[in-house]
């Protein structure tokens, strides 16, 4: 078999002994006789409700979530999330008096996403919406109104190669007990993060948590709203996280859990345990990351990264972004650096149509050969230009 080395930012690579075992059990899962997707989500306490509690604890005891947080799985992507988002936080109050709009931080296209359905929503509860626009490097000091519904932000931006890598210090909005939101969707599994800090944390599949299909929603207990207030708010309870939170006999069962996803994404966390969690898988990144900004740093100005070394320390170890050209970017030696790379089975090395370019993907799955044999390809490219 030809060994592919796929760099895909979404969906992402899967790990290989995932993969393995989830062909092992294909036609029969645990000598059952029958293939996971054919299993009843309704039998309680049978095979697919034992996996999505078992989930729930690999993610638990892998982020070290506090006992006060749900840790919802909720079918689709993170679009849905961007709407769930103001659905569920909007017409919170505090101590008896309402908020104002949320406000969000602008680190690139995926956060300006959120914005956009945030508004489409929030502008039912307050006409005068905005968003504040600060970037990465600002947000310790960005100027958030202590009564603002929540403050949204995405933990790494698989577009433009940003992503926060320390905890943000936001001790204004901590003070006024704002709930802060992230998009943690490319890095969530890929480092350790202190859950405690933010009020809800939401990961599309599809990158370090499997193939896409469900989202992992985790959301502090005393952000779930009472049913009667969502009832008055909304015709979509399927976006209510407080409705898988809650429902019976276990979490996560009011809509018809996607299993085979699930499954896969058991599979895949059960791997992550192996491989050393996500510590390991830090260091790992941090390793694959520095190796690939190294080129373009090394290249003589021929690769342009994204990122600019005076914003270093905001620098994707998820994505590393760059350009033949930089600014004034050459399309065609891109193009050819890409066939290039396929003579080699390098796939998926293209940035997003949105930014274009070349994009080095850094996920859990994606082993140490794939990088090595990626900047080998691309050094020798250089040098024939």
């Amino acid at each position: 078999m030809v060994v592919v080395h796929n760099l895909s930012a979404g969906p992402g690579k899967l790990d290989e002994d995932a993969v393995r075992r989830a062909h092992e059990s294909w036609f029969s899962y645990n000598n059952l006789g029958m293939a996971f997707m054919e299993l009843s989500h309704r039998d309680e306490g049978g095979a697919v409700q034992s996996l999505m509690v078992d989930i729930q604890r690999k993610i638990r005891d892998q982020l070290q979530v506090p006992g006060n947080y749900h840790i919802v799985l909720m079918p689709g992507g993170g679009h849905a999330q961007f709407t769930a988002v103001a659905l569920n936080l909007c017409v919170r109050s505090r101590k008896g008096k309402p908020t104002s709009p949320p406000q969000y931080v602008d680190t690139g296209f995926w956060s300006r996403r959120a914005a956009v359905a945030g508004e489409a929503y929030s502008r039912r509860f307050y006409p005068e919406w905005f968003q504040e626009q600060t970037g990465v490097e600002e947000t310790s000091t960005g100027c958030f109104r202590e009564d603002s519904a929540y403050v949204y932000l995405c933990l790494n931006d698989t577009i433009h190669g940003l992503e926060y890598l320390t905890e943000p210090d936001l001790a204004a909005i901590n003070r006024a007990n704002v709930p802060l939101v992230v998009d943690a969707t490319s890095t969530l599994m890929s480092r350790p993060i202190d859950v405690s800090k933010y009020g809800v944390i939401f990961a599309a599949s599809g990158k370090n948590l499997g193939p896409p299909g469900i989202c992992v929603v985790i959301v502090r207990n005393d952000l779930l709203q009472e049913e009667k207030d969502l009832q008055e708010q909304t015709a979509f309870p399927t976006l209510d996280w407080r409705s898988y939170a809650y429902s019976s006999p276990i979490q996560n069962l009011y809509n018809t859990p996607p299993t085979l996803v699930l499954h896969l994404v058991h599979l895949c966390l059960e791997a992550l345990e192996e491989k050393g969690g996500v510590v390991a898988m830090e260091d790992k990144a941090k390793r694959l990351s520095a190796k690939s900004a190294l080129l373009a740093s090394s290249s003589s100005a021929f690769y342009q990264p994204l990122v600019t070394a005076e914003n270093g320390s905001s620098r994707s170890r998820m994505n590393v972004c760059f350009r033949i050209g930089g600014s004034a970017a050459q399309i065609g030696p891109e193009k050819r650096a890409k066939n290039r790379a396929l003579e080699s089975a390098v796939v998926q090395l293209s940035g997003h149509p949105l930014a274009g370019g070349l994009r080095v993907t850094c996920y859990n799955a994606i082993p140490d050969a794939s990088i090595d044999a990626v900047l080998k390809c691309l050094e020798a490219f250089r040098c024939q230009n």
